[in-house]
């Protein structure tokens, strides 16, 4: 068994580690540490895997996934949190590689996948997926004793402390993606991400540089100024598992969130700001059916397409980009899971620490921790911004529910070291749950 081990580690980091194999050479003291983290996390994946070949079940390998995934978080957080290193804060390109190699890995061991009847030989499989609004509720917050301090909404991404007094973002029904399935094994198949070239479009592939949908509106409660839009897209490729007999699976979201803080856009103020009820900080697709323009925004008065018959937002009208000094976009890996979900917090109310000062200022870059221990002076303290989750300050577990074509996650915003911070109470916990219809069988 550790000849395995060291044999998978090597192959990773041959494939797409030189960085961090030329770290660890150079003697710096905290790359070996992120060897261990990246080797284990290989191992647990395969052998997840491996354990799936032998007696199927989607909703354990879906565990095993996340709990490789989680491992990983906590070993290569200890390994930053503790030496000096060398690259620091590059986990989610390493986590990726890992990905990749996996994927290339699985796939060299099971044949390809086809779909019935659909594409020919040497056309890639691709399964065709859209969001659909299946009920109002998908989830809950819970104080420690149990009791439900609120629900959680369906296709929807909440996010911030007990602090945080903001509606969630809600994805509309109606997006479409595609994705690739790389092979067939067991009783699963392996998806990963589908190129521009496959599908046509920007706006139904999957990997880096796709767009997830049309740009998607918050609405701040109180003060519209705060209101943005935000444009979310693929940072890599999308990867992930579905069973063949039960439809349930597992899939990785490596997405770039970039956040345009434009207020009201539609106010009007100018021409190009036509005045629309309400607040509106995305620029609108509005018209007949064939005759539709953009309203606001760079591209107002183009043609357009709403993204879908409940969303008049298009991907053919994008927001002004953000200004100088907000133009950093915020990077999320979301491995969305079926079954319930829970995230539960440490006594005081912290899912989500990351060391800073006495004054509450946060190291740059930002370090997660778990304990104070995990960080160095001056920046000694492990905290969250505000105790609590989504505007409940005396939240301390996080549950999405089970329910039919539903994946979801939680997972912690570090701090964006912007406005963000104050409007969105961060850093502080994430939670996101999508339901998806998949419409090509395997």
């Amino acid at each position: 068994m550790p000849r395995l081990f060291w044999a998978v580690l090597f192959t990773v980091l041959t494939v797409d580690g030189t960085q961090l194999a030329c770290a660890a050479r150079s003697g710096a003291a905290c790359e070996p540490l992120k060897f261990k983290a990246t080797g284990r996390k290989t191992f647990d994946v395969l052998n997840a895997y491996g354990a799936d070949l032998r007696a199927p079940n989607a909703k354990k390998l879906a565990r095993d996934l996340a709990r490789a995934e989680a491992r990983f978080t906590s070993l290569f957080n200890h390994a930053e949190a503790g030496k000096a290193c060398l690259h620091p804060h590059d986990g989610e390109e390493i986590d990726g590689a890992v990905e990749d190699f996996v994927v290339q890995a699985r796939c060299a061991m099971g044949p390809v996948c086809r779909l019935a009847s659909t594409y020919p030989a040497g056309v890639p499989a691709l399964v065709e997926g859209k969001t659909v609004q299946l009920s109002q509720q998908c989830g809950e917050v819970r104080d420690a004793a149990g009791a439900v301090l609120g629900e959680l909404g369906c296709n929807s991404l909440y996010a911030g402390g007990g602090g945080a007094n903001i509606p969630p973002v809600t994805l509309p029904a109606g997006i479409e993606f595609q994705l690739k399935l790389a092979c067939c094994s067991g009783g699963s198949v392996v998806f990963t991400g589908s190129t521009v070239a496959e599908t046509g479009s920007t706006r139904t592939c999957t990997t880096a540089g796709c767009l997830l949908g049309p740009p998607v509106p918050f609405v701040h409660p109180t003060l519209s100024a705060f209101s943005a839009c935000i444009v979310s897209s693929f940072g890599d490729s999308i990867h992930g598992f579905g069973d063949l007999d039960t439809d349930e699976g597992s899939l990785t979201f490596p997405l770039t969130a970039r956040i345009s803080p434009t207020g009201d856009l539609l106010d009007g103020s100018a021409p190009d700001r036509p005045d629309v009820p309400g607040v509106q900080p995305c620029p609108l697709c509005l018209g007949p059916a064939g005759s539709a323009s953009c309203a606001g925004g760079p591209n107002h008065g183009h043609p357009c397409t709403p993204a879908s018959t409940d969303s008049p937002t298009s991907a053919d009208c994008q927001p002004p980009p953000p200004p100088a000094g907000l133009d950093t976009p915020i990077t999320l890996r979301l491995r969305v899971r079926e079954g319930e979900v829970t995230r539960s917090a440490s006594n005081d109310g912290m899912f989500c620490g990351y060391c800073r000062d006495g004054n509450g200022n946060y190291e740059k870059p930002a370090r997660a921790c778990d304990t104070d221990a995990e960080c160095t002076a001056p920046f000694s303290q492990c905290a969250q911004r505000s105790p609590g989750a989504f505007g409940f300050p005396t939240a301390r577990q996080i549950v999405w529910l089970e329910k039919p074509e539903t994946q979801s996650t939680v997972i912690c915003l570090a701090p964006t070291f912007t406005v963000f911070d104050a409007v969105l109470d961060l850093p502080g916990p994430l939670g996101f749950s999508a339901t998806a219809e998949f419409q090509n069988e395997y």
